[in-house]
């Protein structure tokens, strides 16, 4: 089953980090270390992701050519002093909140 991501070549932006769990994390500039954690600044209102996009000539002729295909990104995101990742990983969660529900 080929989802297409090997004919793709993608630039990432700068501030993201692949780290050895095959995830890549944000370290830009706009982020603060406090206890070994990367925090962004809450007036950050946009962070780059992906700066190019491109197919790999060497895998792709003209047979692609005129072709649409779709990118999904997924994010997971939290805010750090008010939920873990396990509590996210429940299915009652009160996202008003944050916190589990009740």
């Amino acid at each position: 089953d080929d989802d297409g991501s090997d004919y793709v070549i993608l630039t990432i932006d700068d501030g993201w980090v692949l780290e050895d769990d095959g995830f890549y994390y944000y370290r830009g500039s706009d982020t603060v270390v406090d206890e070994d954690k990367y925090k962004i600044l809450p007036k950050t209102e946009t962070i780059t992701v992906i700066t190019g996009i491109e197919l790999d000539g060497s895998k792709v002729g003209n047979d692609f050519s005129s072709s649409s295909f779709t990118i999904t990104l997924v994010f997971e995101a939290k805010q750090s002093d008010y939920v873990d990742w396990d509590t996210l990983g429940q299915s009652n969660i009160d996202f008003s909140t944050g916190l589990p529900g009740t």
